[in-house]
């Protein structure tokens, strides 16, 4: 379930109106890379810690 609501990959229909902000599109905005290269960061603590310094 978990790794379902990261993804994105929930089931449902969304309400009316703006459509919501996606994590995956929030994440790549502040990290400027796509979310495969931030899954291989984050596994290295030193890179990720680095990108946690810069927000």
């Amino acid at each position: 379930m978990k790794k379902l609501i990261v993804e994105g990959r929930v089931e449902g229909k969304r309400p009316r109106g703006r459509s919501s902000s996606r994590w995956v599109d929030q994440t790549k905005t502040l990290i400027n890379q796509g979310l495969h290269e931030a899954e291989q960061l984050a596994r290295d603590r030193e890179g990720w810690r680095g990108i946690l310094k810069k927000l």
